[in-house]
């Protein structure tokens, strides 16, 4: 067992508590892929260890799919053009998983080398401070009281739409979460991405449609100048439950790309 990886995160957890009641519960048999050394860095809302691993993306795939499969847990991967990306809910915490090629990374004897980011935050309960209460029965008064005919019939108010809010599962290309600006009737959130900008489009595509969103896009006349766009509806959503519309522009940024996020 890799004792240095245990260790780092049982510091990195033990500093997150100390900063946030919010903290993750840090687990450690997320074990870095064999000959690995990870190092961690403490994020907002939880810890990110990353690491270089001499395998390709399917090998290291593979490693988490058994590291999953042991604790029984589904781990379904997702492609994103230069790897995988996978989001997975463990009974200790959230962990969002980035498996990216690095095809310019190539020992002198032609070993591969694979990027690897393992990000572990707070889980967030699907319905957060009990919003849907059941009503109550209005009161039964006794049919002889003298004062009935003063009592006025009550009738429960109509459900109101559910709040706005960032769906838990909307997260960067890289697994982590989005800082959110709340405007009149929506929300918003901007992020950097590097190229190619086929997998930004795959990525949120696919999570999109995994999350039961009816997905558009735009037609490809010159995105390298004007940027794409990718929309996401459902009605309800599963988890807002509300009508929601999510848009994903890419708009070129240097040698990046500024992804901008609106959900209404």
């Amino acid at each position: 067992m890799n004792r240095s990886w245990i260790a780092a995160l049982t510091l990195a957890g033990a500093t997150a508590l100390a900063i946030a009641e919010a903290a993750p519960v840090m687990p450690v048999w997320p074990l870095p892929y064999p000959g690995s050394s990870a190092e961690t860095r403490q994020l907002s809302d939880g810890i990110e260890a990353t690491y270089s691993a001499a395998a390709t993306p399917q090998e290291v795939i593979a490693y988490f799919k058994k590291l999953f499969m042991d604790k029984a847990l589904k781990f379904e991967p997702m492609p994103t053009g230069d790897g995988y990306f996978a989001r997975i809910d463990a009974s200790e915490c959230a962990l969002a998983v980035s498996v990216r090629r690095r095809a310019s990374h190539v020992d002198a004897d032609d070993t591969p080398e694979t990027s690897v980011k393992v990000t572990f935050t707070q889980k967030i309960a699907a319905n957060p401070g009990g919003i849907w209460q059941p009503m109550k029965d209005p009161p039964v008064h006794d049919t002889t009281d003298a004062m009935k005919k003063f009592d006025k019939p009550v009738y429960p108010d109509a459900k109101a739409a559910a709040a706005l809010k960032w769906p838990s599962w909307l997260v960067s290309v890289d697994g982590t979460r989005l800082p959110v600006q709340r405007f009149s009737g929506l929300l918003k959130s901007n992020c950097a991405a590097a190229p190619p900008r086929y997998s930004i489009e795959v990525f949120y595509w696919a999570l999109l449609d995994a999350h039961g969103y009816h997905v558009n896009q735009s037609p490809s006349n010159s995105p390298e100048v004007f940027g794409s766009w990718i929309e996401g509806t459902a009605d309800p959503d599963t988890e807002l439950d509300r009508k929601t519309a999510i848009w994903v522009k890419i708009k070129p940024a240097g040698q990046n790309f500024n992804i901008e996020i609106t959900v209404q």
